[in-house]
């Protein structure tokens, strides 16, 4: 359907109809948010008018979520508390940077053009909204003495000069000489920028102030027929609406880095040099432009592409950012498409050559990028496409004639350029990923002190708890505070949102669409209330609290998990109790001496369910709180851990647990490949009916883990609970498992389980590839113990199913699959599962002898019967509470 008219649609106000469109078949619509472009839609002209209805069906809901995204990202950049209202989103203005540098415009030409065909780019230039411009035309030979008269006369605050040289980058190379601007921002001969590019480029560099270099989204400037439109499909300079940052982390200065995957070296997926900044400074180390291309007649372009090649081989960060948007005249002639469709190939195959002489360590990735490129024009030959096969063939033979190109290009520059390569090696990583805490409350800032690793994990904080996550590779590069507001809202979109619909996320999705919907269309009706929910009964929460830290001579963690123990912002009693479950070796107690209110109890039969039985045996608190000795615990960590007591039905709680760093590649594989110890940002409610909708064994181990846990003390003394089965746990053959048990037992009795992510606690994983394979090795080795606790002793058949049949098919379905490379998990990872698994039924008999040889412990006595008994009851020693906390990461 052509002529086509192309408009903006503007999504931050609302839709209106578009009239005088009379000649006009459709209307090809660049769809914005507050200037951020976000997509293409085509409309039908009927009568010559778009209505806003068909725009409206255009819209939805494709662009929808764009909308709502852009929304969330300019939210996060807004200071103080979020409510995450959409009227408060609505109600934000994006601030501009203050701050604003001169940035110096180049309006290059490197062959034939006459004034009056740059008229419409100069005036574009001279209508640019923004008050630090310095303008420079420069012209190489050949020149046209029309262009410096018009530049004269009606752009007199222009700087028009000729260089006595050939060739695109001749310009260009003056225009970087002679500049004065911070940034220099390029354009050729065939694009002129909108209004606000020059102020898009200035927020883009205070936005990202690691990025050397930013290209822009460049569209056809009109397309009024089907070839042109078709022309600029397929040879088009536009890269898409998404941001993206470029970033290698090999050097091409240094022989002994691995090889680029071909397809890097392909640059032109990050943009063109028509519409291009880059900070002046950066000329300095990465260099100029290189004059052997961009050459009329020989190599006809690839300078931009070989200067992106450089950029990135040096460590620079490069960013494509759809806001600089420039418009393309695209060539509407036979002739004209013919000749730029083929110049693009020889600019490719130039700048492919120049690859070839300049790195000789890369030649293997550079011939397989050129023989990709050679094959795709060669496959349209077969299956066009719809494209025409002349342009085709116009392709091939332009790789053909391209030929040579460069080095004619040296040899008419004579040497190669002064300063080809320019570059500083790229710092190497040392770690793997860092991790970060955020607080939404509060403005983002730049993460900056992460160059020693390749990723950062940002853990989410609102309300004083963490209830997400986002992960980002920087390649040790700073990561801005823009970048980290993209990031945040592309990941965690509707869990932000959700949150003013109490977290219902489908109920956010539907409220907000609707109201976007009436925003954009004001006609359409108002979303309909959602029902208010019934309050839940609550009762007082426990006032006396006992925790519970079994330890094996770890000092430095014990000493870290104590400090921040003692920093607890709770008004309750709270008794603290470590459970040496080594003591004959006597490292423990100097270390419990330095907190004086702790409670140190030796418990010499090995096990961490002997240590926490010994414990609770000894406890006085109603409420029985367990971590490990490597977990560390925010301040408000305790008050979080008990809220859901609040309720009656609930007799135990457990906490997220979150990597403390995961620095090395044995903590990532931990954390991501094999999940870590969180389960996740939403709450788990677990009961009876929970309990038995499972035809194999229920997974309680995906219901949290002991250390980071609350139980009601009464549970211990219930006989259809009783305290943890020493057969299993840490320490033992078993392995562990104790935790998994002591959840099934709480379930089978009727109670009510909560897992609660915003009670959270950092762990620190295991450093070692070697420790984290011998830590999968005991979790297998548990849970056959586990299971054969519930077959032989607990009666429950569904575990006879789980241990005979689900485990062996997971196994073998995990080492397949690790075999055809569909997951990454190390092979000494699997080889520990798989041994683990059958070491655990030897393991179970080991522990169930072992038990009978040491005894069990005495039942658990409540406090208030233990004088009754003639137990003698612990002495009470509360700590008081403290409101200092800092975290230590």
């Amino acid at each position: 359907m052509y002529p086509t008219k192309l408009i903006d649609i503007d999504l931050s106000q609302p839709l209106a109809d578009l009239t005088d469109l009379a000649g006009y078949a459709q209307v090809r619509g660049l769809v914005r948010w507050r200037r951020q472009p976000l997509g293409w839609v085509e409309i039908p002209v009927r009568q010559g008018i778009c209505r806003r209805s068909d725009i409206a069906d255009r819209v939805f809901p494709h662009f929808t979520w764009l909308a709502e995204r852009e929304l969330v990202r300019d939210y996060l950049r807004q200071p103080g508390p979020k409510t995450w209202e959409l009227a408060d989103l609505l109600a934000v203005t994006p601030a501009l940077p203050q701050a604003q540098p001169l940035i110096s415009v180049a309006y290059c030409l490197g062959d034939r053009v006459t004034g009056d065909d740059c008229l419409t780019q100069l005036s574009a230039i001279a209508a640019l909204d923004y008050p630090q411009l310095e303008i420079l035309v420069v012209e190489a030979l050949p020149v046209d003495a029309q262009l410096a008269q018009l530049v004269a006369q009606k752009f007199p605050k222009f700087r028009y000069h000729s260089v006595l040289e050939a060739g695109l980058n001749a310009a260009r190379n003056w225009a970087i000489d002679q500049a004065q601007g911070e940034y220099i921002a390029f354009l050729d001969r065939d694009t002129h920028p909108e209004p606000a590019w020059a102020k898009a480029i200035a927020q883009a560099f205070a936005e990202n102030p690691t990025v050397e270099a930013i290209t822009g989204l460049t569209i056809p400037h009109e397309l009024p027929d089907r070839v042109t439109a078709q022309f600029s499909r397929h040879y088009a300079l536009e890269r898409g609406f998404e941001p993206r940052y470029f970033q290698w982390r090999w050097s091409l200065t240094d022989r002994r880095s691995s090889a680029p995957h071909w397809s890097d070296l392909g640059t032109g997926q990050i943009g063109s040099g028509a519409n291009l900044a880059v900070r002046r400074s950066a000329f300095g180390t990465i260099g100029q432009f290189d004059p052997a291309l961009d050459l009329p007649g020989r190599t006809d372009g690839g300078g931009d592409l070989d200067w992106f090649v450089r950029a990135l081989g040096s460590g620079a960060t490069l960013l494509y950012e759809p806001r600089i948007v420039a418009h393309w005249h695209v060539p509407t002639t036979d002739a004209a498409q013919r000749q730029q469709g083929q110049q693009q190939i020889r600019s490719f195959y130039s700048a492919w050559q120049s690859g070839l002489t300049r790195y000789p360590q890369l030649r293997s990735s550079w011939l397989k990028l050129g023989g990709w490129r050679g094959a795709m024009s060669l496959m349209r030959l077969v299956r066009t496409y719809g494209v025409p096969r002349s342009w085709s063939w116009g392709e091939l033979q332009a790789a053909r004639q391209s030929w040579g190109s460069y080095a004619d290009g040296l040899r008419y520059i004579a040497a190669l350029p002064p300063n080809p390569l320019a570059i500083t090696p790229p710092k190497p990583l040392t770690k793997h990923m860092a991790v970060r805490t955020i607080d939404l409350d509060k403005p983002l800032s730049a993460i900056a002190d992460i160059t020693d690793y390749a990723h950062v994990r940002v853990f989410l904080q609102q309300d004083s708890h963490i209830g997400a996550k986002v992960d980002r590779p920087h390649h040790g590069i700073p990561v801005s505070a823009d970048q980290l507001a993209r990031t945040i809202a592309e990941q965690q979109l509707w869990p932000l949102l959700a949150q003013a619909y109490d977290g219902d996320i489908p109920r956010a999705q539907r409220a907000i669409e609707q109201a976007l919907q009436t925003y954009w269309l004001p006609a359409l009706p108002p979303a309909v209330a959602q029902p208010v929910t019934s309050a839940v009964q609550t009762i007082p929460i426990p006032d006396r609290i006992t925790i519970i830290i079994p330890t094996c001579d770890r000092p430095a963690d014990l000493t870290t998990c104590l400090t921040h123990l003692c920093q607890q912002q709770s008004d309750r009693t709270i008794e603290i109790i470590v459970a040496d479950n080594r003591p004959q070796s006597g490292i423990t107690p100097p270390i419990v001496a330095q907190f004086p209110r702790v409670i140190y109890l030796p418990e010499a039969r090995a096990g961490s369910s002997y240590a926490r039985n010994t414990a609770i045996a000894a406890s006085q608190g109603e409420v029985i709180v367990m971590v490990d000795d490597d977990v560390v615990v925010p301040a408000d960590w305790l008050e979080k851990l008990l809220l859901p007591l609040a309720r009656p039905d609930v007799m135990a709680v457990t906490g997220n647990l979150l990597p403390f760093e995961l620095e090395t590649e044995a903590q990532w594989v931990f954390e991501d490949l094999k999940g870590g110890l969180t389960q996740g940002w939403e709450r788990i409610e677990a009961d009876r009916s929970w309990f038995d909708r499972f035809e194999h064994s229920p997974p309680t181990w995906e219901l949290g883990v002991s250390a980071n846990a609350a139980f009601r003390a009464s549970l211990f003394a219930d006989p259809q609970v009783g305290l943890m089965e020493e057969v299993l746990g840490a320490g033992t053959p078993c392995c562990g498992g104790e935790e998994n048990h002591l959840v099934y037992k709480v379930l089978r009795a009727g109670h009510t389980l909560v897992y609660e992510p915003k009670a959270y606690a950092w762990h620190r994983h295991r450093q070692t590839m070697q420790a984290v394979s011998q830590q999968w090795h005991g979790y297998m080795r548990s849970g056959a113990g586990y299971h054969l606790i519930l077959w032989l002793q607990e009666g429950d058949r569904r575990a006879f199913k789980q241990l005979f049949s689900v485990l062996p098919k997971h196994l073998w379905s995990y080492v397949r699959d690790r075999a055809l490379g569909k997951h990454q998990v190390p092979w000494s990872v699997v080889r520990g599962e798989v041994t683990g698994y059958l070491a655990g039924f030897w393991g179970y008999y080991q522990s169930c002898q072992r038990v009978k040889r040491l005894g069990r412990s005495a039942p658990y006595v409540p406090p208030k019967l233990r004088s009754v008994t003639g137990e003698k009851a612990t002495d009470w020693s509360p700590i008081e509470p403290r409101s200092s906390f800092t975290e230590a990461r």
